[in-house]
């Protein structure tokens, strides 16, 4: 006999696909430590207030230094990337997603499309 459980997959997708969202909508930092893909590791921003745990194509927000962000959230979305170069959907400081542009340098750090060091 098999007991009829109580409809949780609206809820439950619902959950998902507001985590998607926020990962598709969403650059400073130093060095990462390498993991698989070429961006891959964790990202260090100061100018940010966090850094960032990036796994292509998605990016958490770690070691926070502002209220508006926690350990954990989704704040990095890689749109696209050829070679060293990549756009993605980052969350910033002001509280909104911006489309930005990085590549990655010979001296191992990410430059972003408003041409600060990151």
């Amino acid at each position: 006999m098999l007991k009829q459980f109580p409809n949780l997959a609206g809820p439950l997708l619902a959950v998902a696909g507001l985590w998607l969202v926020t990962l598709i909508t969403g650059c400073a930092y130093g060095s990462a430590a390498p993991m698989s893909g070429l961006f891959d590791g964790t990202w260090v921003s100061h100018q940010l207030g966090y850094d960032v745990q990036l796994q292509e194509p998605f990016g958490v927000a770690m070691q926070t230094r502002i209220t508006t962000v926690q350990n954990g959230d989704p704040v990095f979305r890689m749109i696209s990337s050829e070679g060293k170069r990549f756009t993605a959907r980052q969350w910033l400081s002001d509280g909104i997603w911006h489309t930005v542009t990085g590549e990655l340098k010979q001296d191992g750090k990410l430059y972003c499309s408003d041409g600060a060091k990151i």
